[in-house]
């Protein structure tokens, strides 16, 4: 659901010529709007930010590293069956669950900002944080590598931020890294309540918080998800388990992207899909429009936060939690 790491000078140029693809992203963070950086990704604003530098011209950061580091990727991916829905529906169902995905990704973000969003000041952080504001260049994807639907969103957070003392500094990415579980949660809540506005029945989620759409065969979300099955495969040749193995599993079966016309993948994934059964009317069908969001009862409340500090919550492998764990 979400994934992080560290951007280097030839990952800006990549999303830069994506932009130039026709995917132009948006600007999400308060650092962003102060900077008058709204609606569109303009490539030589992200550019300049990429270097510590005001997109207007000159400098923006008092200091910047001859090893700089532009900025940080985290990308927030929907489950399969919202982007199989939303690969196979007609054109104003298939808008309205990516502004779904783009609501969900805007409350993630925001929590990163108001949790995560610090600066150190003083030399080597010796006067502790400051808040800070984020500039965060959002592009979305339609794919995976493995030309599946797979509906994410690259958030690029920048590393200039502005602290609420008003100076721009790096990011303390080490906070926002602490914060990333929570993020993803909060987007995974979010997008459920966004789609069952839109008619969707989620299944219960499994033990790691991860909930498919009720109405989707396992078989047909498997044969979607061939950059997992490649995993998989992997994982079971090794021998290997856990979550190293699984990003070396992931490492080795990575394949090199490649370019192709959405209306062809879109042709492409609808034949696929029409062979297992699943057509444009029974997405249709599944995503009705009847609004079945529903809000939790005081009961349920006090529920789960008995569930939390009970004996199964969160002390039940160690004896402290943090913010990020609740």
């Amino acid at each position: 659901m979400l994934s992080a790491h560290k951007l280097g000078p030839k990952g800006v140029e990549y999303y830069v010529s994506y932009a130039g693809r026709g995917a132009e992203g948006y600007w999400l963070g308060k650092a962003a709007a102060s900077l008058g950086l709204v609606g569109a990704v303009d490539p030589a604003a992200f550019r300049a930010l990429a270097k510590g530098e005001h997109p207007d011209g000159g400098r923006l950061l008092e200091r910047v590293a001859t090893d700089h580091t532009p900025g940080w990727d985290f990308t927030l991916s929907a489950p399969k069956s919202v982007s199989l829905a939303w690969a196979l529906a007609d054109e104003p169902l298939r808008a309205a669950l990516v502004e779904a995905h783009r609501g969900a990704v805007k409350a993630a973000f925001s929590f990163l900002e108001d949790e995560g969003g610090r600066a150190r000041r003083g030399f080597g952080g010796r006067d502790g944080h400051v808040p800070a504001g984020l500039a965060v260049a959002c592009f979305v994807h339609p794919s995976s590598r493995e030309l599946d639907p797979q509906l994410h969103t690259h958030g690029i957070v920048c590393n200039v931020v502005e602290g609420s003392d008003g100076r721009w500094t790096a990011l303390d990415s080490r906070m926002i890294y602490l914060h990333r579980r929570a993020a993803a949660s909060i987007y995974r809540a979010e997008l459920r309540e966004r789609v069952a506005e839109l008619g969707g029945q989620w299944l219960t989620p499994d033990r790691r918080g991860l909930s498919e759409l009720d109405g989707f065969d396992r078989e047909v979300l498997r044969s979607f998800s061939q950059r997992r099955n490649a995993i998989e495969a992997e994982l079971e040749r090794t021998g290997g388990s856990g979550p190293r193995a699984s990003e070396a599993a992931c490492l080795k079966t990575r394949r090199d992207k490649v370019d192709v016309e959405l209306v062809e993948l879109r042709d492409t994934w609808a034949e696929r899909a029409r062979a297992l059964g699943v057509t444009r009317d029974s997405v249709a069908a599944l995503l009705d429009g009847t609004d079945r969001r529903v809000s939790p009862t005081a009961t349920a409340v006090t529920a789960a936060r008995s569930e939390l500090v009970g004996a199964a919550g969160l002390t039940r492998a160690q004896a402290a939690f943090t913010r990020d764990d609740v």
